[in-house]
């Protein structure tokens, strides 16, 4: 069978059983309530549910397969609300389904939000869930959260910039590298019969010509997260040195100063009640600092870092 489809429905129950196999399947605009099986769904290939409201049911979605004939599933914007079971897939054989912007909802302790056996490659996209209420009846079973999220990149007067945002996990690995203008998805958690890895430190670097560049460390914890940096511009910036004179440092400006510095007699003042300055190098070879004097009016939650730095011929 092939090209079901349903929409904008009341009924008590959806199940869907097919020893002949079922394709594309479209199942939109339902409300469930009160039955044994909200939905369920056995030998279905390559179908959508979406925008489906199923409440005080045993068992939410129950999904079901074989070891010749694994269920594909595509769901979206689904509640599952006063269900024993949320997601049930313990008949095994579920491979390559998807959640997304779905609400989950477990209230009481009878059950769990997701029972698995025998499934793999199940994804559950900006859907919010209790993923610690979870039963994994297999090693090889998996499931992976993911969240959408975006950068919100503005200058020091809170006006939006159309920045290049990069964002790396927990592992390094780069997760996205484009226009802060874009959502992107992030990995949470990866969950397994043998053990769970988390993804979710995840760094978010922002760059853009005529601004300082600036990056945030974010946890992305919840439907749609929103990270926010500020850049601040260069043509104000008080980070680079005139080359001659006092040179006096805003730490407003958030300055991170990699290069030695030779004031000679002239003066290094820092002022600021916000913000930071940091005199210091990454690679652990060391920064020389010359100048005659350094005076520092630092109030606040400013603060000034020396790091693998020598300071020469002056005082503080």
């Amino acid at each position: 069978m092939s090209g079901q489809n349903a929409s904008s429905l009341q009924v008590d129950s959806l199940a869907i059983h097919s020893a002949t196999n079922l394709y594309s399947m479209n199942v939109q605009n339902m409300s469930i309530d009160m039955f044994q099986y909200g939905g369920y769904f056995y030998q279905t290939y390559n179908s959508v549910l979406k925008n489906i409201s199923i409440n005080n049911s045993d068992y939410c979605l129950w999904l079901k397969g074989d070891s010749v004939h694994a269920p594909t599933l595509t769901a979206d914007r689904i509640t599952c609300d006063w269900s024993n079971y949320s997601i049930y897939m313990t008949d095994g054989f579920v491979d390559s389904m998807m959640f997304s912007n779905s609400t989950l909802i477990q209230r009481n302790l009878k059950g769990d939000t997701i029972n698995t056996l025998l499934s793999d490659n199940i994804i559950f996209l900006n859907t919010t869930a209790n993923y610690t209420n979870v039963t994994i009846g297999y090693s090889t079973d998996d499931y992976r959260v993911e969240w959408y999220a975006r950068a919100n990149i503005t200058d020091s007067t809170g006006s939006p910039l159309g920045a290049t945002v990069k964002v790396n996990d927990t592992f390094s690995t780069p997760v996205f590298n484009g226009n802060s203008l874009s959502w992107f998805i992030v990995n949470d958690t990866n969950y397994t019969g043998t053990g769970n890895t988390s993804y979710n430190s995840h760094v978010v670097f922002a760059n853009l010509t005529g601004y300082v560049s600036n990056w945030t460390s974010v946890n992305f914890t919840g439907r749609d997260y929103t990270a926010n940096i500020t850049l601040y511009s260069t043509s104000t910036s008080s980070c680079t040195y005139a080359g001659s004179g006092n040179w006096i440092i805003n730490t407003a400006d958030r300055c991170n100063i990699t290069a030695s510095q030779y004031l000679g007699t002239n003066t290094l003042t820092l002022n600021g009640s916000v913000g930071y300055v940091t005199f210091g190098t990454p690679t652990g070879t060391t920064l020389i600092l010359t100048a005659l004097k350094l005076y520092w009016n630092i109030t606040g939650t400013a603060y000034m870092w020396f790091k693998n730095s020598t300071w020469i011929n002056g005082t503080m």
